[in-house]
């Protein structure tokens, strides 16, 4: 078996906090917009907001070379615009050779991740790199790939493509039911993973679930959520993740970050390196609260059924003034998310305005999976 060095390294960039999508930055007429990197997109897509400048455009676009299709996502089908990209880079890497890329408001993705995300970088670019994302270092690195085996890199896993055809990456995971299912590897969704809904009720029966709601690009849908008493996935046992019930099987990256993460494309390859975060307990919302920003203020976008949130009645639109008797403004979501799973029994202070009147509400936290 032929070894060698790592493929030398394109770009690097540093990786945002834990809880967040990974983000890069793209270079665009000479300003830098953050764009997701996600395997869970084939195409990439950028922001509608990029393509409304003059002169953006180089050369411009043939009449008639835009188009809308159908794209699947976790809420639906989402019609999104296709065609040109502007002059735009990755480091050095030119993304018009892509041809025609989505384009899409990304409105409720910048209010969910309370970042100015202008893109979505997919598998038409990635599949040409070895991507490499260093979760103990806090690093994401493109690669060039070669055609040698990196036993150094970790435990390897054969990559196929998805169902519907796409270059995203699939694997297998065995153990689940007695069984092995096939799971798309989505470094677009920030939680340890979803199971499409056949799975989902044949692992967990009459186990206890608890009704949520996730924000996805075609809008706010409701789901299910479980834990699951031991996941076996490159070697690691990790206990009690909690995962959603969805349309198709996904690993996110609430696993992916218990690793040091490498895609090989180029030879359909992922290694996975146990990590110093392999052995974290998996700390969920115990609130029932689904928090984006509006117009520069937290706000309510969904509250799940028999919450202690819901037990409280905050409600989809209330607006949160105060937390702990400190203001909302300026506080970043992920400090909410954090302090909505900092443990059983733990009680919330809030003030939230509703229709123009303050009122104060307070609840317990409780794990309620």
């Amino acid at each position: 078996m032929a070894t060698g060095k790592p493929a030398g390294v394109l770009a690097e960039f540093k990786m945002t906090n834990g809880g967040l999508p990974i983000l890069i930055p793209v270079d665009i007429g000479g300003r830098s917009h953050m764009f997701v990197l996600d395997t869970g997109s084939s195409t990439t897509v950028f922001d509608s907001s990029l393509g409304r400048r003059p002169g953006l455009f180089d050369p411009p676009e043939p009449a008639g070379s835009r188009e809308v299709v159908a794209v699947e996502s976790a809420g639906g089908t989402a019609y999104l615009e296709l065609s040109n990209p502007p002059e735009s880079f990755v480091g050095r890497e030119d993304l018009r050779r892509l041809g025609r890329v989505l384009w899409h408001d990304l409105n409720i993705l910048r209010r969910v991740a309370d970042r100015d995300i202008r893109g979505v970088l997919g598998m038409d670019f990635l599949k040409h790199y070895v991507v490499r994302l260093d979760f103990d270092a806090g690093s994401v690195a493109l690669l060039r790939g070669d055609a040698l085996e990196h036993p150094e890199w970790g435990i390897a896993l054969a990559m196929s493509g998805s169902r519907s055809g796409s270059d995203s990456p699939v694997v297998s995971v065995a153990g689940l039911n007695d069984g092995t299912a096939e799971f798309l590897i989505d470094t677009g969704c920030t939680k340890n993973g979803r199971m499409e809904s056949r799975l989902f009720k044949e692992i967990f029966g009459a186990q206890a679930t608890c009704d949520c709601y996730m924000a996805t690009s075609a809008g706010i849908v409701a789901t299910k959520s479980a834990r699951l008493k031991e996941f076996v996935f490159a070697g690691v046992n990790h206990k009690g993740l909690a995962f959603d019930e969805a349309r198709k099987n996904i690993l996110g990256l609430g696993v992916l970050s218990r690793y040091v993460v490498t895609f090989d494309f180029p030879n359909r390859k992922l290694y996975l390196k146990k990590g110093k975060y392999a052995g974290n307990p998996d700390d969920q919302d115990m609130s029932g609260l689904h928090l984006w920003r509006v117009n520069g203020s937290v706000t309510v976008h969904s509250v799940d059924r028999d919450s202690p949130a819901d037990g409280a009645g905050i409600q989809a639109g209330d607006v949160i003034i105060t937390v702990g008797g400190k203001t909302s403004v300026g506080m970043d979501l992920q400090h909410f998310n954090r302090l909505l799973s900092s443990g059983d029994d733990k009680e919330i202070t809030m003030v939230i305005k509703r229709g123009g009147e303050g009122k104060a509400v307070s609840f317990k936290l409780k794990n309620r999976i």
